[in-house]
């Protein structure tokens, strides 16, 4: 339940690292459920007759292999998934690492961001949930959301995060209009 959360920050951007770290227990039944449906798949591909032609086989193979798909994906996710956010002052971007695949960098740019949590569940006594990206309609100054985290992070790793964020925008505030925050007081 204690995902690793790293945070770096440049005068630029807001990088957020997220690894997971899931239970022994989970990763055991994934790798059994992948073997099992790995079987049914030779078993069927095995099962084939000939006459009838490799036509009548394309429905029901690439339903095997969805089969296998989707296990497999989660397993890797559970082994080695990660999941990288990029902050700037215009704009979120996010990808997802399964180890040996990685998704493509998605990006939603903004005029006026917000963060949020959603609270997932208390453990340990502390508030772990998803991290929430939010977009501000420059008209109506409506919230919509951009981006939720897939991992769960604790709440103070959230308070860091924005912390960060807030130093990110300050500093941007501050260079875009020439301003030096001085006072001879």
């Amino acid at each position: 339940m204690n995902n690793p959360v790293e945070i770096f920050r440049n005068p630029e951007m807001l990088v957020v690292t997220i690894k997971v770290r899931s239970a022994l227990i989970g990763k055991i039944i994934l790798s059994l459920i992948v073997v099992v449906c790995f079987a049914l798949v030779i078993l069927a591909a095995l099962g084939i007759h000939p006459a009838k032609g490799p036509g009548t086989l394309i429905f029901p193979m690439a339903f095997l292999a969805f089969v296998i798909f989707v296990p497999l994906k989660m397993l890797l996710w559970n082994l080695y998934g990660k999941e990288t956010i990029i902050v700037n002052t215009r704009s979120v971007s996010w990808t997802h690492s399964y180890g040996i695949v990685e998704t493509r960098l998605k990006t939603q740019t903004f005029e006026a961001l917000g963060t949020g949590f959603d609270l997932f569940r208390i453990y340990d006594g502390n508030e772990h949930g998803h991290l929430l990206f939010y977009r501000y309609d420059p008209i109506t100054h409506l919230p919509s959301e951009i981006y939720s985290t897939n991992i769960i992070i604790p709440k103070n790793k959230l308070v860091e995060i924005d912390n960060e964020l807030s130093d990110l925008f300050y500093h941007e505030f501050a260079s875009g209009y020439e301003f030096i925050p001085f006072s001879k007081n």
